[in-house]
This record gives structure tokens, sequence and C-alpha cells, in this order.
């Protein structure tokens, strides 16, 4: 492995009428990767993405920038009643090859 790309989806802001990126949220989240990822191994580059807007649409994005080989996704999800009612980022994806 020669690099990671730690991608965060942050959905659009629904104040007001028109949704709009959440720079408050876009920034917490690039805080606390980097806080948590701190030092990487000088042999392995780390990438920190993070994005506003559909999952699946940032997801192929990123994926296409950086020619991932392999994409391991999670879901804030935590319940079978959630999962069916909202969707999940991991059942709505679509497979792509480089």
């Amino acid at each position: 492995m020669k690099q990671i790309v730690f991608l965060h989806a942050v959905p659009l802001s629904e104040r007001g009428i028109i949704p709009q990126v959440d720079i408050e949220k876009i920034e917490q989240a690039q805080t606390r990767f980097a806080e948590a990822i701190g030092e990487s191994p000088t042999d392995i580059e780390v990438k920190i993405e993070v994005q506003s807007g559909k999952p699946v649409d940032i997801i192929l994005k990123v994926a296409q920038t950086y020619r991932s080989q392999l994409i391991i996704l999670g879901s804030q999800s935590r319940s079978l009643l959630t999962e069916k009612l909202l969707g999940s980022t991991i059942s709505r994806s679509k497979t792509f090859e480089n």
C-alpha cells in the first residue's frame, strides 16, 4: 500500500431554502481527521478529503481522482430501521472499474 485516502462526505446544509455547503462541519471533520491521523509512516502517503454533497457522487469523484484500487465504505446508519427508511451509502454506491 502506497497511499490511503480518508474521505468524509458532509451533507448539504438544509438551512434556508437552498441547500448549501456546511463549511463549519467540513472544518470540524478536517480537524478531527488531522488529529486522529497525526504523523503517518513516511512510506505511506495519507490524504484527507472532506467534501459536501451526495456521498455516491463524492465517492466516485475521489476514487477516480486518486485512481483507487480498493474502497472500504462505512455508514452512519446504526439500525436496520434507519437503513431501510433512509437508505445507506453502501447499498446505493455503484461498482466501477479503473
